[in-house]
């Protein structure tokens, strides 16, 4: 399978880790650099099975704003046979904010803010109004210990948000998913409503794995 050679188990009190994490420059969020990726793994929901995603910078475009993002791959293989789908995410960032670009019909040409690592806790911002979901925002902020490799980190959980009038409802049902986020690791778990809940179980990050 794809890579699978790179990848090493990781251990952590929460899930998944890796000793090299620790010599990463945890100043950058998100890393996005070519060549970084991440493999996951989940049950899917109400079944026993095995579900594998990867995730790959492989490059960048110059989209029609003029700008230029990181094609972001999305793998997603179901019980160890595929893959049965493909997405590629436009990914842009600019000092602690990563900007994800949009070209759907509903949404033609629209960059917006897709995680903001400026922002307070319980933050909401609003995206395409065509959108499934209008608003994105920053649930909470907390610090991890990996006691095995006495490394601490910083953690945020970013999900998506229906905003009605004055009512709003962090992660509903339709959701896309809701991302825990690593301070210089990416990705850490990802959870989709009503399908399955994805763990980090290696990466290989600015050349280290």
């Amino acid at each position: 399978m794809k890579k699978i050679g790179l990848i090493l188990s990781l251990v952590i009190f929460f899930g998944i880790y890796s000793n090299n994490l620790a010599q990463i420059d945890t100043s950058d969020y998100f890393p996005i650099k070519t060549g970084n990726y991440w493999e996951y793994w989940g049950i899917e929901n109400w079944t026993d099975i095995w579900i594998m995603m990867t995730m790959e910078t492989i490059g960048d475009t110059l989209m029609s704003n003029g700008k230029s993002y990181q094609i972001f791959e999305e793998i997603t293989y179901k019980d160890t046979v595929g893959p049965w789908d493909i997405d590629y995410f436009f990914l842009r960032s600019e000092g602690k904010r990563i900007y994800y670009y949009l070209n759907y019909d509903s949404c033609p040409s629209k960059e917006f803010i897709f995680y903001d690592f400026e922002k307070v806790d319980s933050s909401i911002w609003q995206i395409c109004s065509g959108y499934s979901s209008n608003h994105r925002g920053i649930q909470n902020t907390s610090y991890y210990y990996g006691s095995i490799f006495n490394f601490q980190f910083e953690g945020k959980v970013f999900n998506w948000v229906e905003v009605n009038g004055t009512d709003t409802s962090w992660a509903p049902m339709g959701s896309p998913y809701v991302d825990f986020i690593g301070k210089g690791i990416g990705i850490i778990n990802r959870f989709i409503w009503d399908y399955c809940s994805f763990n980090l179980y290696g990466a290989k990050i600015n050349s280290q794995i």
